[in-house]
């Protein structure tokens, strides 16, 4: 049963157990790789031929089910879930496929029930996301009544550069990454992360997080957008690349288009996965992740990276992952936000950078005025030297 729950990862997500973890710009961007409806379709083909073969295929008959949940055929799903027989080694989970079902169909609430049954099993039925995916299933059962992000703080609560509890240590930010890796529509997600690498330092791509929780309807946009207004208020500016007319952004909507833009040259990448997948899906409807991104990568397709736009910070996201593994349990700023600066000590920053102005226009005064020659009376003809010219009369 426990080698059965394991594969709820690779069952739920399509993750294949050796693809590379997505990156933090990968998240935001939207470059995590999904199954599309073309490999769902082609294994629901490739189950329903054993079944044809064997009737009392017991597997075959739950891979169909988990293929119909995925394409939206939940009646079907859920009928082939249904088995009194034994489950063979590495079938799908008859609780997943509910779960599958109950997600396609908007009822997150039993979703929630349903992920919690399979922890309760196992705890590492969804990997290093484990119990998060039971708070995302129920945040999304009613996220308009509720003003709390999926991990119970209040919106409202959001300050500059706080250092609370939550997605704000190593485990908890290893565990939002891998819930948005497999649910990378899931909106609050998104501006908890954004909140998070806001409280890190990474103020630019907190931005690009946020704008993607606003993309994904989020329903607290006066909140994301509150939170635009306070780091542009703080930071005066924030960088948004080279590529386009002007390099920093100094208002909310004016960020915002631009990261959009952004958003939609990196779309380009999951289109292309998608397509190339459906290709190879034809041949081999169990193909992994690597094997698609193997064949993208032979024909010079790759996703996006912050250097693809010019972001003068590219090393902001090594930064944000490793604020707390530098700074162990003692309490020290966060790393460098996108305009070399932190928050909290912006006016000590300011000040310096005025006496660091005033000693250079200082020093620049000096130099100009050694080049003008010096006033000297020994340099001057004597008045008897002068010729006067006299009047004739």
């Amino acid at each position: 049963m426990r080698a059965q729950i394991l594969l709820c990862v690779v069952f739920l997500s399509g993750l294949s157990a050796t693809a590379e973890e997505p990156t933090v710009f990968d998240l935001v961007t939207g470059q995590v790789a999904k199954h599309g409806r073309a490999i769902h379709e082609a294994r629901a083909t490739r189950a329903e031929a054993r079944l044809y073969a064997d009737c009392r295929d017991i597997r075959a008959r739950l891979d169909l089910a988990l293929a119909r949940a995925h394409l939206g055929d939940v009646g079907a799903a859920r009928t082939g879930a249904v088995t009194p027989e034994p489950i063979p080694a590495g079938s799908p989970d008859p609780d997943l496929i509910q779960l599958v079902c109950h997600a396609e169909s908007g009822e997150f609430g039993s979703a929630a029930i349903m992920a919690s049954r399979l922890l309760s099993r196992d705890p590492d039925a969804f990997g290093p996301a484990g119990d998060w995916v039971v708070r995302m299933y129920g945040w999304r059962a009613q996220p308009s009544v509720l003003a709390l992000n999926f991990l119970g703080t209040p919106y409202a609560e959001w300050t500059w550069l706080i250092d609370g509890a939550g997605a704000s240590s190593d485990t908890g930010f290893a565990r939002l990454k891998a819930l948005l890796a497999l649910y990378p529509d899931f909106a609050d997600g998104f501006l908890v992360l954004g909140d998070e690498l806001c409280r890190r330092g990474a103020f630019n791509l907190a931005c690009w997080s946020w704008t993607r929780a606003l993309d994904l309807h989020h329903p607290a946009p006066t909140e994301i957008r509150r939170r635009f207004d306070t780091v542009l208020s703080r930071e005066r500016s924030v960088e948004i690349g080279s590529d386009v007319g002007h390099r920093i952004a100094t208002d909310r909507e004016t960020l915002i288009r631009a990261i959009r833009k952004r958003m939609d040259e990196s779309a380009v990448w999951i289109r292309q996965f998608r397509a190339t997948e459906a290709v190879l899906a034809l041949g081999n409807p169990e193909l992994s992740f690597l094997d698609v991104e193997a064949s993208l990568i032979a024909r010079g397709t790759r996703k996006r990276t912050p250097s693809d736009f010019g972001l003068v910070r590219t090393a902001e996201e090594a930064a944000a992952i490793e604020f707390h593994e530098a700074r162990g349990n003692a309490k020290v700023a966060p790393q460098a936000n996108p305009s070399g600066r932190d928050g909290a000590l912006l006016p000590a920053c300011r000040a310096i950078r005025t006496a660091a102005a005033l000693l250079f226009l200082a020093a620049l005064a000096a130099l100009t005025l050694r080049k003008i020659p010096r006033w000297s009376p020994s340099r001057q003809p004597p008045l008897t030297r002068l010729r006067v010219r006299r009047s004739p009369h």
